[in-house]
């Protein structure tokens, strides 16, 4: 299954003024392609241990009642709201709501085995409903940032930090993200170039990455 970490430049529906300041891009978001009845096992399953379960609850039900097999599940957050997720439709022409393509967003795909795909899902169903960290944003015009644990669960988010720590969860890239100085402190800019740098993940034949 594919994992795709978009990047969504100040353009289209993120043709906003802030956003250009920001640099190439403004914003990085994940989404993934998954059977509905394996969705909604996860979600039934994180419901418990999330910050939000009433959130769960109510996604379970819609989830549930939704005649499609297969979902385009987004996780994102945006600048002052809180951790969500979306479901994206080829149908549409709003670009926001569409899997994500030229000239709005760039992707990086990376493969997963099921038990990743649970993970990342899995995490970020943890999230939903976390507000947005503006302090910790705004210290990514600079080079001071917050001291924190990187293995601790961040009670707020801005989006590179929750793309971040969901690899990190998942163990995706885990020798690589051991090196980075601070996951809590990178750009989308910055979460774009490291991802750029690592190396494909090859299948081998037992089914393991290489």
């Amino acid at each position: 299954m594919d994992l795709n970490i978009s990047f969504a430049k100040p353009v289209g529906p993120y043709d906003l003024l802030w956003n250009k300041c920001v640099g190439q891009y403004c914003h990085v978001e994940i989404s993934i392609e998954m059977e509905k009845d394996l969705f909604g096992v996860i979600i039934d399953s994180n419901v418990e241990s999330s910050h939000n379960p009433k959130l769960l609850e109510a996604l379970l039900t819609r989830v549930r009642k939704s005649s499609l097999k297969k979902l385009t599940v987004c996780f994102y957050v945006m600048w002052g709201d809180v951790v969500s997720v979306r479901f994206l439709n080829e149908l549409t022409d709003d670009p926001l709501m569409r899997p994500p393509e030229e000239p709005v967003y760039e992707t990086i795909t990376i493969n997963l085995e099921v038990e990743e795909l649970q993970k990342v899902v899995g995490y970020n169903l943890r999230q939903l409903g976390k507000t947005y960290d503006i302090p910790r944003a705004l210290l990514l015009f600079s080079h001071f940032t917050l001291r924190t644990n990187p293995n601790e669960v961040p009670s707020q988010f801005f989006c590179s930090q929750l793309v971040m720590h969901t690899l990190k969860h998942a163990g995706i890239y885990e020798a690589e993200m051991d090196k980075l100085k601070d996951i809590n402190h990178m750009t989308p800019l910055m979460v774009y170039e490291w991802l750029k740098e690592q190396k494909p993940r090859i299948k081998m034949n037992d089914g393991e990455d290489k």
